[in-house]
């Protein structure tokens, strides 16, 4: 079984590099290879490579074995590696165009460059004049057997996520996110550092999002799960993720180059983005990448770089192969580049004492006006508590006289309303009473007609009666004289 060290700046947060460690050593754990992690600080990183069963170190003089090859990131563990083990071929690897501790190492022990795309290569070979024919480009990989294939996508994406370190809640390109997804419609949620929601596990998490805004490695993940990707962060915004976009993307690992197409982009920037999803665009980039991009495809080509350094190594022992002066040269140039960093990093931070020293009244008038400030801060948040108990009695008084006015105005109308109606029942009244007087004085005038009708018939039958009796007195008088 042939060992490997591979050597990383930290093992600690979840980032780039770390997690590019962990998947090439359980790669090639499961390859027949002993691989061996080493940084100077360790952290949850290691934790994961050692519940992988791979051994992680942090002092090499302690470490028992002597690998075969070294995998090396960042320089500074790099060259520590390469002193304690002299001879042992080393695959250097650059990972980013601007950290410090990518810096290409120049070293007769290393036998090939490798670099994760076309930018990082023009920095090893352009930037510290290594001969191209050293330099290998190894596209950044994904583990597909790892990240499943979710379901097919919508018609209209209904949830967004933001995948990455980056990017926090204050950003203004977070914000732009933020707005362009409301305006669309679309719940937008964030995964990485910068949002205090680090993702442990992306394979589950990124199914559940139909758009995702990455870069880098996380937009590989999110391509290879099948999500519609807007390579966007912090730098900036390249844009969907087409089959048209891919070939340009891709060389650049969807990275910091391609950001720089829109360094500080607009809500309506990312909403004009948003407004090329393609359900089926977003099908075939996914599928392309997970047939060019696997990793297994990337871990044989690794593979057999390690063979190729080991075996050159065997045919002409580099121990050997490299005069003294020749590694001392690239010691002593090392220690230079050091040397010249730090004094620079030392003045920086010699100014800054100084500047602090020179501050010290500045710090102390400050630190006045920040007790101060905290008194009328307490004050501002008493007022505001005041201020807010006043709305509420305000409103509730607004309430009261609006309720008041409704009653008010409710009592005009039924009052208005009576009005018209005891105005009309009094028309209708007198009215009436008009009518029934006049009724009244009919009768009166007929009743009294018929009175003196019954008078006069009357006055008629008393005659009547008077003459009867008259003849009543004279009858028998006259009956008697005619018998």
């Amino acid at each position: 079984m042939k060992r490997i060290l591979i050597t990383n700046n930290t093992l600690g947060p979840r980032a780039g590099s770390e997690m590019y460690v962990r998947d090439v050593a359980f790669a090639l754990l499961k390859e027949g290879w002993q691989p061996i992690a080493f940084s100077t600080e360790l952290g949850v990183v290691a934790e994961e490579l050692r519940s992988l069963t791979i051994p992680v170190v942090s002092d090499l003089a302690r470490l028992p074995c002597r690998p075969d090859v070294i995998h090396a990131h960042h320089h500074l563990d790099a060259m520590a590696a390469i002193q304690q083990f002299p001879g042992v071929p080393v695959i250097y690897y650059c990972h980013g165009w601007l950290p410090w501790e990518e810096t290409p190492l120049r070293h007769p022990q290393i036998f090939r460059y490798v670099a994760v795309d076309e930018l990082c290569r023009e920095r090893i070979v352009i930037e510290h004049s290594i001969p191209p024919s050293q330099v290998e480009v190894l596209l950044n990989f994904v583990d597909t057997s790892r990240f499943r294939l979710r379901p097919p996508l919508p018609e209209k994406p209904q949830r967004a996520l933001i995948f990455g370190n980056q990017l926090g809640p204050a950003h203004p390109v977070y914000l732009a996110l933020r707005g362009a997804c409301e305006a669309r419609g679309i719940a937008l949620e964030i995964a990485g550092a910068g949002g205090g929601a680090a993702s442990s596990q992306p394979e589950l998490q990124l199914p559940q999002f139909d758009l995702v805004f990455a870069k880098g490695r996380c937009a590989l993940e999110a391509m290879a799960a099948g999500c519609a990707v807007i390579v966007c962060d912090a730098m900036g915004m390249a844009g969907m993720v087409t089959p048209e976009t891919f070939d340009t993307f891709r060389p650049l690992n969807f990275g910091v180059r391609t950001l720089l197409r829109n360094p500080a982009p607009t809500q309506q920037d990312i909403e004009e983005q948003i407004g090329l999803y393609e359900p089926e665009k977003s099908r075939q980039v996914t599928q392309r990448l997970r047939a060019e991009g696997d990793q297994a495809l990337v871990v044989r080509r690794l593979i057999a770089l390690y063979e190729a350094a080991i075996g050159a190594a065997a045919a002409s022992p580099v121990v050997d192969a490299i005069p003294p002066s020749a590694e001392a040269q690239a010691t002593a140039d090392y220690l230079l580049f050091l040397a010249r960093d730090t004094k620079e990093a030392r003045r920086a931070l010699h100014t800054l004492a100084e500047s602090q020293q020179l501050n010290e009244s500045q710090a102390a008038q400050l630190a006045a006006l920040q007790s101060r400030f905290a008194a009328l801060e307490a004050t501002h948040s008493a007022l505001q508590t005041t201020h807010s108990a006043l709305e509420i009695a305000h409103n509730a008084l607004q309430q009261a006289h609006a309720d008041l006015e409704n009653v008010h105005a409710r009592q005009q109308s039924e009052h208005a309303t009576l009005k018209e109606t005891t105005q009309a029942a009094q028309t209708d009244a007198l009215a009436n009473l008009k009518a029934a007087r006049a009724d009244w004085q009919t009768e009166r005038a007929a009743l009294a007609s018929e009175l003196e009708a019954v008078r006069r018939y009357a006055e008629e039958l008393l005659a009547r009666l008077r003459r009867y009796q008259g003849l009543r007195r004279f009858l028998p008088r006259w009956l008697a004289k005619k018998q």
